[in-house]
Parts: structure tokens; sequence; C-alpha cells
């Protein structure tokens, strides 16, 4: 417990205890490494927030020893950042302390891979797709996600359109379904009648 709660302070990658008996009973030394001062902040894997904003929300002071807890803290800043611009799916999934004082990080945005189209009998699945805003092999973005169900569904053709986010083959990738129910677009009537000047009358009417 007690190394848990010096490692908690933040400001040690490594603690050993060692025991050593004395008259009086038992003597512990914990002995710590530091972790390194931080020089720069290393960003891989970023495409929708550049690595000079990204420095900027972490904003760790240079040539100080970095504490863990204040930069993972910070970090969260740069996920909440990506919340705020749509991608909802984007992660830092790898942190590195190296002992240049480097600091390392790896940010998954979280791709769509594929589109799937399900419950359309009639329409085509082009006439879906070119309504829709994101790319494959672009992270998922959630305003562009609900800006593409809107343009399905001012297409008229259906009653109801939903999303779902299937998980993909790469790690954090997804692949977006589109769920329509659609609307009865055709119309077809047949009637007969009769009448003193024309006889019986036949009727076929297609809509």
């Amino acid at each position: 417990r007690d190394m848990q709660a010096i490692y908690g302070m933040g400001w040690f990658y490594e603690i050993q205890p060692s025991f050593q008996t004395v008259p009086e009973g038992v003597q512990v030394t914990y002995h710590v490494q530091e972790n390194p001062k931080f020089d720069h902040l290393e960003v891989t894997g970023n495409t929708k927030v550049s690595t000079e904003k990204i420095r900027q929300i972490v904003n760790l002071p240079k040539g100080k020893i970095v504490n863990i807890r204040d930069s993972n803290r910070k970090l969260s800043f740069v996920e909440e950042q990506y919340k705020r611009d749509g991608y909802i799916l984007a992660r830092i999934t790898d942190v590195r302390f190296l002992p240049d004082g480097v600091l390392a990080i790896t940010i998954n945005e979280g791709i769509v891979e594929d589109f799937k189209v399900k419950g359309n009998k009639k329409t085509k699945d082009k006439v879906i797709l070119r309504e829709i805003r994101l790319k494959k092999g672009e992270p998922f973005n959630s305003t562009l996600a609900r800006r593409s169900l809107n343009r399905i569904q001012n297409l008229g053709f259906f009653e109801d359109v939903n999303m779902k986010l299937n998980p993909g083959r790469q790690p954090n990738a997804v692949e977006m379904e589109i769920d329509v129910v659609e609307m009865n677009t055709g119309t077809f009537g047949i009637g007969a009648g009769y009448s003193d000047a024309d006889g019986f009358v036949g009727m076929i009417s297609v809509g």
C-alpha cells in the first residue's frame, strides 16, 4: 500500500523497497527512480487535430520533472477536444515517457472501414450511399453522421432511417450500418363501370 501511495504521487516510474534488520526491528528503504524532465511532445496518428494544437492543450512545462497524474489529466483534454469536434471514437492508445524527456503519444482516431445498407428493397444502395458525408478510411464524425441521416431522410423514400456502428476489423475502427424503412412508393388501381352512353367502361391507374 505504501508503494502504491508513492506511485500515486506521480513523480516516480520505479520504486524498489529494501529491508534491513536493526536493533529496533526492520528498517525499510524505498529506492525511487524519478520521471525524466520534460523536453517535448511527439504525436503520431493524428490527422484531424494538429500536433501544434495538441501541444498547446497538453502544455507541460519544459525542463520540469514530469508528473504522471498531471500529464494524464492533460492528455484527457486531448480526447475531449476530439469529442467537441465530433470525433467521438478518438482515443489515446499509447503513452510513453522516453529517457531523453520525450513524451510520445499515439492517437487512434476511429476510422470508418465500410458502409452497409439494410432494409431497402426498392431503393438501390447507391442512392442512399451518395448522401453520406463520411468517407471510407476517414475518422468517424458524429456531426457528419447526423447530417448524412438527415439527407437520407429528406429523400422522401423512407419512413425511418437509423444508424448503427459495428466493430471493424482494425482496432477502434467501425462499419457504419444504415437501416431504412421504405415508404410505399407506388400505387395501382383497377375499376369498371357501366353507363347508358358508353356501355361497360374499364379503368386502370398506375402511379
